[in-house]
């Protein structure tokens, strides 16, 4: 009876043709207060149309009429807060379908903070329907204040988690880099096994992608993000230009192995990774930050990858391996160390023996040294040797 009458008094009442009892009681509320607050939403003041909106998603299900009508206001103003008292509505009181539907429509819009607005408010909603319109999103480069719209479908595409992983990897073909980088960045923080053989896949794709140096979050505080992960290259730790530490596994790197020229590297690594304003990552490294993140399951597929004819893949899987720490990647690596043509490819296999903790990465590492006849190789190596000399009693005890 409820619902029945308050249908009756939005479509009388939007159609000027209100005949219902004014006291009428609906439940917690009257028929007074929806009249007056759907009459709020014709109001000429911007302000008190949106305060309107705001105030009938708290009036039940029955706002959602009028609510779907203030999506069509002249304010953009209004018709955010009304997708985000949708959503509410949505989320905490019924998943009407007529919801979910708008939304992924408004996803197409041209204007920049609806179509970021209806990003959010799909990825709140955490449905498998979303999942398409929020991965056409990535493609949307567009930024405002620090939030770029592709960076907020691709956080709240991590949210929805499982469900968004098949459709995830079927974007991983996608002609655009932006969006094979974004996709990667999701499917490495979802950590499903699912993506291990796409991933790998991508481990050999050089397009970059660049991105704006970091720029404050809003005008009134000294807040900083940025649009890319912790970047997988080596020689870069923690830079003035990035906000957040590199993982735990990437500080595990060269740095760790001695402070001889550390200042030369991060300042040939910055100066490779910025040109003017912007930052460029390829596809390829952050494939992989992502296997890395989904850890050891990956060390098996990756194995094979040693030989590949590419040396930039071969460097990626041992990059990867030396991360994961698997032991049967061990005397691969150091096959690697001793044949490999690529003196790059040398360098990465003794830092990933070092990472290893391996008692017989030592013996490797003190076989392939004498061997060895480039000096820049053999730094590496005599560096992976003192780490694996301080630390493997350490190791030793813990077994």
């Amino acid at each position: 009876m409820k619902s029945e009458l308050l249908s009756c008094l939005i479509i009388s009442f939007l159609t000027g043709c209100a005949t219902a009892p004014i006291n009428e009681d609906i439940g917690d509320y009257t028929t007074k207060d929806i009249i007056m607050l759907i009459g709020d939403l014709k109001n000429k003041n911007t302000q008190v149309r949106s305060l309107a909106v705001q105030a009938l998603g708290s009036r039940g299900l029955e706002a959602i009429e009028p609510l779907l009508l203030a999506l069509n206001d002249s304010s953009r103003q209004v018709r955010i807060n009304a997708m985000g008292t949708l959503t509410h509505i949505y989320t905490h009181q019924a998943e009407d379908s007529r919801i979910l539907n708008i939304l992924i429509s408004k996803t197409k819009e041209s204007d920049f903070y609806i179509k970021l607005s209806a990003v959010q408010c799909l990825g709140k909603m955490k449905k498998s329907e979303a999942v398409y319109a929020l991965i056409e999103a990535l493609q949307d480069r567009r930024e405002s204040y620090g939030e770029s719209i592709s960076q907020t479908a691709a956080k709240y595409l991590v949210k929805i988690g499982a469900l968004a992983v098949e459709p995830l990897i079927q974007s991983l073909k996608d002609k655009d880099a932006s969006v094979r980088y974004w996709t990667v960045k999701v499917l490495g923080q979802i950590g499903d096994t699912r993506a291990i053989e796409p991933l790998i896949g991508l481990l050999g794709d050089k397009s970059t992608v660049a991105f704006k140096r970091p720029t404050p979050r809003s005008p009134y505080g000294n807040s900083y993000s940025y649009y890319f992960p912790p970047t997988p290259l080596d020689d870069v730790r923690e830079s003035k230009y990035i906000s957040k530490p590199l993982p735990e596994a990437m500080q595990m790197r060269t740095y760790e192995l001695g402070a001889k020229g550390m200042e030369e590297q991060i300042s040939k690594a910055i100066k490779g990774m910025f040109g003017g304003n912007s930052i460029r990552i390829s596809v390829g490294e952050q494939a992989r930050a992502a296997l890395i993140n989904i850890g050891k399951p990956v060390a098996m597929p990756l194995i094979p990858l040693l030989k590949d004819r590419d040396s930039y893949v071969r460097y990626g899987a041992i990059y990867v391996l030396g991360s994961v720490k698997c032991p049967l990647a061990v005397k691969p690596l150091a096959e690697v160390l001793n044949s490999d043509t690529s003196p790059e490819v040398r360098k990465e296999a003794a830092l990933a023996l070092a990472m290893s903790g391996d008692q017989r990465a030592l013996k490797f590492l003190k076989e392939a040294l004498p061997r060895e006849r480039r000096n820049d190789v053999k730094e590496i190596i005599e560096k992976s040797i003192e780490k694996l000399q301080n630390n493997l009693p350490e190791v030793m005890e813990g077994n």
